[in-house]
């Protein structure tokens, strides 16, 4: 049971310093050009500015980094079944379950691929169907 427990908290920390890991340098970029730093832009508070990045920009951005935090634990789940399956010391119960969990990863990273390969064709289509109002800084 405390081995689940480890196992569930190393993933949920994994998670977490890789969304912020990834996303974290890509908001204090864009963030410098709207204020003083301290996201005061994004509230009007320094000369009216609001954000102007496109909302499609954004999603995209936010699918891009959880399909990579998705290949993250692809890695993991990979190398923790090969683990096993090399740890089985002859063990059957042991070796196929290790298969078993990296033949499970490699079905989850084609469905990744394919969810990644779908939302940027839709994302596309969006983009040269609809014109996006630009504005003059």
């Amino acid at each position: 049971m405390k081995n689940k427990k480890f196992i569930a908290f190393a993933i949920v920390a994994i998670l977490a310093v890789s969304v912020f890991g990834i996303s974290g340098p890509a908001l204090a970029a864009e963030n410098t050009t709207l204020g003083d730093g301290f996201g005061t832009g994004y509230l009007g508070g320094i000369g009216g500015k609001l954000p102007t990045t496109d909302i499609r920009v954004v999603a995209v951005n936010l699918i891009n980094i959880l399909l990579g935090v998705l290949g993250i634990i692809f890695l993991l789940l990979v190398l923790y079944g090969g683990f096993l399956w090399m740890t089985s010391a002859g063990s059957d119960e042991q070796a196929s379950k290790g298969r078993k969990i990296i033949g499970n990863s490699i079905i989850g990273l084609i469905v990744i691929f394919v969810a990644f390969a779908l939302t940027t064709f839709v994302f596309n289509i969006l983009q040269d169907t609809v014109s996006v109002p630009t504005t003059g800084n």
